[in-house]
């Protein structure tokens, strides 16, 4: 199988710009691509960082989504998209171009032949010649290992790299390997893998036959030929989970504000109010709330969160704070806890829009500022999907209500954009290295409608924060 240089990936991706209800992940029509990527993702520049970000975005979508997401209500009919064993497609590619086809060995004997001497045939078949007491062997029966080239089990493996090289191999080259020389049997073809998964015990095998059991298994629309969906229509989901992921405490069920019905027969529960994500760091408990929207895309503040949005916050937090008066909670969190909220929102870290706005302080226009002036700057960076970039957290502002009087942290709610990429790369690595950041950025003081942060800024210009970036795998 030949291997060409380009595949064109940068032709097939597309970024969201227009809305939260757009489909997020990749579709193929009729033989035409598109990988369509969430709010506020920066692609990478040369074909290797494109196909990390695919990669990136394939492994999130694997990661965050479930087939309730993926089913957009009042549609004639319910796309499959995470029932497509994405994964296992892209596991058989990987591991065709570095192993080839899977191939059964046997092993063949046979009398003074080229190979390593098999002592215990030997020994039992050929006769020995003594000589005082000495016993030695003037035959030996020799063992050599040879690739079963017809079994059916390397039958199925082509099948399988050549189905996934139809649905996913434009990814990795625009060739094709050889067609299979076994059709589909569906039956036969489960029932040998599943037999030997029970039968193996090396675990690189054992996961390759797992994941062409996934691809035998995944039933699609038969009448769609090559047309396929993976992905969602519902990110914001998503983005909530991959919040929570990163920044969140596993436990957050006390934190839900509870409600009930008192009638005449008794007293009825209400489902109540679940906040997305709780973050706790020392003495503080930050209420966050992963909103999906626009703004950090158009700077419009007509697509920041509304009015019903900011109250549910405020209540959030109230509740949070009523919760740090009573007995056991100083136990858990200190004596002195304070609230805070906050809307998370996604952006581009080094868009346009936000180049110029150094009052929002994040390092891409403040580092570049304090350089060209000569000063030494102790920057804060990740690198991700190839591309090294600053971290893209960024305060907008805060909103609060005209019923309450601003006197209480969690009563004004802060604004923070944070850059796509960097969240979806500390998402699938399960790391939680920005919450210190975060932390500071909402505890900033500062008028409302600024972002003025003395301490951030000492933090980041000196590098006397304790977390750190790394790569994405």
């Amino acid at each position: 199988m030949g291997v060409t240089e380009k595949t064109g990936l940068a032709e097939k991706c597309c970024v969201n710009t227009k809305g939260t209800d757009a489909f997020v992940g990749v579709k193929c029509q009729d033989g035409d691509i598109r990988i369509h990527f969430p709010l506020g993702y920066h692609l990478g520049k040369c074909e290797k960082e494109i196909r990390r970000d695919i990669l990136l975005l394939f492994a999130v979508l694997a990661s965050f989504t479930k087939k309730r997401d993926s089913v957009l209500q009042g549609q004639a009919k319910n796309y499959e998209e995470v029932d497509f064993p994405m994964q296992s497609y892209l596991h058989l590619i990987r591991d065709f171009l570095t192993r080839g086809y899977y191939r059964e060995r046997e092993a063949r004997y046979q009398v003074d032949g080229t190979g390593k001497i098999h002592w215990g045939r030997t020994i039992k078949t050929r006769k020995p010649y003594i000589q005082d007491l000495d016993v030695c062997y003037l035959d030996f029966v020799t063992r050599k290992s040879q690739d079963k080239e017809d079994e059916l089990l390397t039958r199925i493996h082509e099948y399988c790299v050549y189905e996934s090289f139809q649905k996913v191999g434009w990814l990795f080259t625009a060739s094709m390997p050889a067609p299979p020389r076994i059709g589909k049997k569906d039956r036969v073809f489960k029932q040998v893998l599943r037999d030997k998964i029970a039968a193996t015990y090396q675990d690189r095998n054992r996961q390759l036959f797992g994941h062409m059991l996934a691809i035998m298994e995944y039933k699609g629309d038969p009448s769609s030929g090559q047309n396929y969906r993976y992905g969602t229509y519902r990110f914001e989901y998503v983005w909530e989970k991959m919040i929570d992921r990163a920044f969140g405490i596993p436990d957050k069920a006390e934190y839900f504000p509870r409600t009930w019905w008192s009638l005449k027969d008794g007293i009825h529960p209400n489902a109540c109010l679940e906040p997305d994500t709780i973050m706790i760091l020392e003495e503080k408990v930050f209420v966050l709330d992963a909103k999906y929207y626009k703004y950090g895309i158009t700077g419009d503040p007509r697509d920041l969160p509304e009015s019903a949005s900011i109250n549910k916050q405020i209540t959030y937090g109230e509740y949070v704070a009523m919760l740090s008066r009573q007995k056991d909670f100083p136990k858990k969190h200190g004596k002195d806890v304070e609230v805070y909220n906050a809307f998370l929102m996604p952006y581009d870290a080094v868009s346009e829009i936000w180049a110029d706005r150094v009052e929002d302080i994040f390092p891409a226009a403040v580092h570049r500022i304090l350089k060209e002036a000569g000063e030494e700057v102790q920057e804060d960076r990740y690198r991700c999907a190839g591309e090294e970039r600053s971290l893209g957290m960024r305060c907008i502002g805060e909103a609060w209500s005209d019923w309450k009087d601003r006197t209480e942290a969690y009563m004004r709610i802060k604004g923070i954009l944070i850059d796509m990429k960097a969240l979806m790369c500390l998402a699938v690595r399960r790391e939680k290295d920005g919450s210190r950041r975060l932390a500071e950025l909402i505890a900033a003081g500062g008028e409302p409608g600024s972002c003025e942060a003395d301490s951030l800024r000492t933090a980041m210009f000196t590098g006397k924060t304790e977390d750190g970036w790394g790569d994405i795998g």
